[in-house]
């Protein structure tokens, strides 16, 4: 009892005490403990993500490496093709200089190993001059202006008496440009051969082509004047000058320009051309370029007999002129 007053005043001095040191604990963990900590936090997760990228650069130094022993082994390959390569060539070379040291450099072996070959010209097709060698391009534009003189003097809209059919009509002119068209072949081929020394491989042939080119140009010009008068005239002129450099009679057809390539199939004077040129130097076949010749023609003819129908009732009679 008489202890109790000096007892608490004790106990109020450690209490007091213990506060004072819990509050300077509680004072050290905020302003250094808990800082600490987060620290060490931050700490750890730094560690941790370069634990991470230490272990990616791990992985890649591992992968590099294995390329690196790859392209040793590769490099280790190489080294010994080339070894082989290198000892093939030393081998090839060493055989080389052996079997060229049994070569004579006398002068007939220097002319043999400097001039190897010896070049001989020979012609497939002899043509022996450069008149020879235009003649069917001359003999096709010849054939074409013939009918177109032929053209000009020779009307069919005018008749001595009118035909009772188209038929009487046609035969009545065919006789006489028929005859004219067989005589200009005949003439321009015996001229060459009589006055100018021209010798045809295939003499027959050759007459044959010009009479059929001269009658399919002649078939073509009188009816173009049948439908369009001078104007058929004009248009068949015109024809004429696209073929002096559409049918190739001079150089070939890829020498020429895309507009005269373009036409060149569908020009007449083109298959005379091709025709004479493989009756006259080539000893080669006409029979495509007659057939397009013929059709040709025959296209003419027939475009022919269309207009004298529809023209016979507007003919002239020359004797009632007359």
């Amino acid at each position: 009892g008489t202890q109790g007053p000096t007892a608490t005043s004790g106990a109020v001095s450690a209490i007091e005490n213990l506060e004072s040191s819990l509050s300077t604990i509680s004072s050290g963990i905020k302003t250094q403990a808990i800082p600490a900590s987060n620290k060490l936090a931050n700490g750890a997760s730094q560690l941790y993500s370069g634990f991470n990228t230490l272990q990616s650069g791990v992985d890649k130094l591992s992968s590099g490496s294995n390329n690196l022993t790859s392209g040793l082994k590769t490099l280790a390959s190489s080294t010994q093709t080339a070894q082989s390569g290198s000892q093939k060539l030393t081998d090839q070379l060493r055989n080389g200089t052996k079997k060229l040291a049994t070569i004579s450099t006398k002068q007939v072996n220097v002319k043999h190993l400097s001039k190897p070959l010896k070049a001989k010209d020979s012609d497939t097709h002899k043509v022996p001059n450069m008149g020879t060698g235009l003649s069917p391009y001359m003999i096709a534009v010849g054939l074409f202006v013939g009918a177109l003189a032929t053209g000009i003097f020779y009307n069919l809209n005018e008749v001595e008496y009118k035909p009772r059919t188209v038929r009487e009509w046609f035969f009545q002119k065919a006789a006489v440009f028929v005859t004219i068209a067989v005589a200009q072949g005949l003439i321009v081929i015996g001229g060459l051969i009589i006055f100018d020394g021209l010798n045809p491989n295939q003499i027959g042939v050759t007459f044959l082509v010009a009479i059929i080119s001269a009658l399919a140009y002649m078939l073509f010009v009188l009816m173009m004047n049948l439908f369009f008068g001078h104007v058929g005239s004009a248009v068949a002129l015109v024809l004429l000058v696209l073929q002096l450099s559409g049918s190739a009679g001079t150089y070939p057809i890829q020498l020429s320009n895309a507009f005269f390539e373009a036409i060149h199939p569908y020009l007449p004077m083109t298959y005379t051309v091709e025709a004479l040129r493989k009756t006259i130097s080539l000893n080669g076949n006409p029979a495509f370029d007659l057939i397009l010749l013929l059709i040709f023609g025959l296209v003419s003819l027939a475009l022919m007999l269309i207009g004298m129908t529809i023209r016979r009732n507007r003919l002239v009679e020359t004797s009632l002129v007359n």
